[in-house]
């Protein structure tokens, strides 16, 4: 066996084992940012395709940071349908950035109910006083909701 041979397989070694890790102790839900040349991306996971789209929001959110004013909290109703479950999260996010653009709105409180690829949301936040970054929509390139052992998981590139 070469030297190279040797490498490689040391590499494919570490490179299992840091992924065995990543997945060991990574948190039930969550999300993550993701480095783009031109946009800006999420990955999130969850176990449950309800609580995948929650975080989708959540990490949405914290990539434009919005303020919200302390006062009185709104409640929306919000209702996308799709042929997929990922049309569904990319309608959802892109409702929730219409709500922004058009009442100055963020919401924080989800509670969502799905019957197949039909979304029904009632989402509570409040008026919001500035964001860090603006965010024109929620886009469906590399869009694909990839079932793991415990988890699934989607990346979502957002259009700047």
């Amino acid at each position: 066996m070469t030297y190279k041979d040797k490498s490689n397989i040391l590499n494919v070694f570490f490179t299992t084992f840091r992924i065995m890790l990543y997945n060991f102790f990574m948190k039930e839900v969550g999300y993550r940012e993701i480095e783009h040349t031109a946009d800006l991306e999420i990955e999130a996971w969850a176990p449950s395709i309800v609580q995948l789209i929650e975080q989708t929001a959540k990490g949405m959110y914290s990539l434009i940071s919005p303020i919200l004013v302390d006062e009185k909290r709104v409640t929306r109703s919000i209702m996308v349908k799709s042929h997929d479950h990922e049309g569904v999260i990319v309608g959802f996010l892109n409702e929730l950035l219409f709500v922004l653009e058009q009442e100055g709105l963020a919401f924080n409180k989800y509670k969502i109910t799905l019957d197949g690829f039909n979304l029904s949301a009632e989402v509570s936040g409040a008026s919001v006083s500035q964001v860090d970054k603006q965010i024109k929509a929620a886009t469906w390139h590399k869009v694909a909701i990839v079932q793991k052992e415990r988890y699934l998981t989607i990346r979502i590139v957002f259009d700047v």
